[in-house]
């Protein structure tokens, strides 16, 4: 007799379902989810139910934007009904073996054809983070890339191309900085919630395990450059928005209606709270130039 079985998570207020058969894909689930669990809201319409392992296909619909995540060959497209991503073995394996992530545009109940396994568990982790973005993208809500420091219940988000730096930020923020802690260290989830801006941690951390259900008001975001001095500068509006722009789903921008929504959410934001550039040097000086530029002022 075949186990049917459903899990629910909420993230950053958002609850999800996922379905599927099988008892060994039930338990097969990325490590970083547990703290996320909870139990069905049966009276709450989910923001999406995702049902693994159907028999699935590519669709036709023109690629948007291609990119590569680990060994596979990443695919965002925008069909007459529905978002598809798909992630394609590179060369020397099957193209069976290909995950099929179909997004409908005016249902909350996705496909995929991957089941929750052992041996695929960072794939189907990623297909959750993308499935999740499309859906939440028109309720206020985007996942960032940052690294986020905790401090006196305030957090400040550290933004930056890969290798910039940011992980070693926080990491300077953690030894130097009493009472601090890291929320995130890749993906948080940034939301505007009654008109407040608030920072959620999520179960997508990259390489650091750090899966914390949380949320903390923003004081303030900033944009890493790597430099030979410490300086640290307020943004305007306009520079903001593009300091944020950049370390928001990549894909999205393929995409005019994700596009227009990922725009609307970082417009709030940049009214809400104040985002800086740092140009610094990896060292304790460039941690407390943004502690006493941000927090001190407040405390």
């Amino acid at each position: 007799m075949t186990h049917f079985w459903e899990i629910a998570f909420t993230i950053a207020g958002h609850t999800i379902v996922i379905k599927g058969a099988g008892l060994e894909s039930r338990t097969a689930f990325p490590g970083g989810f547990a703290p996320f669990k909870s139990d069905q809201v049966t009276n709450q319409l989910p923001l999406f139910t995702l049902e693994t392992g159907a028999q699935m296909s590519f669709s036709d619909a023109p690629v948007l934007h291609t990119f590569q995540f680990e060994d596979l060959s990443c695919e965002f497209t925008t069909g007459e009904e529905a978002h598809e991503f798909r992630m394609k073995p590179l060369e020397l394996k099957a193209i069976q073996d290909s995950a099929i992530l179909q997004i409908p545009f005016v249902k909350n109940v996705f496909t995929t054809n991957l089941h929750p396994s052992k041996d695929r568990i960072s794939e189907f982790r990623f297909l959750l983070w993308m499935a999740f973005g499309v859906a939440a993208a028109p309720h206020s809500t985007v996942a960032i890339h940052a690294s986020v420091v905790v401090h006196q219940r305030k957090a400040i988000l550290f933004l930056g191309e890969s290798g910039t730096g940011k992980s070693t930020h926080t990491r300077l923020w953690l030894d130097q900085i009493p009472e601090c802690k890291l929320l995130n260290d890749d993906s948080p989830i940034v939301r505007i919630e009654n008109r407040a801006l608030v920072c959620h941690g999520s179960p997508w951390s990259g390489k650091t395990p750090c899966y914390l259900n949380e949320s903390y008001p923003i004081a303030a975001i900033v944009r890493l450059r790597q430099a030979q001095f410490n300086r640290i500068e307020k943004l305007s509006k306009i520079a903001a928005f593009g300091a944020l722009y950049p370390s928001c789903p990549p894909s999205f921008a393929a995409d005019p209606m994700l596009t227009d929504h990922v725009c609307h959410t970082l417009s709030a934001i940049i009214q809400k709270v104040p985002v800086f550039s740092l140009d610094c040097l990896p060292d304790s000086d460039a941690a407390f130039l943004v502690y006493k530029t941000i927090l001190e002022p407040n405390s």
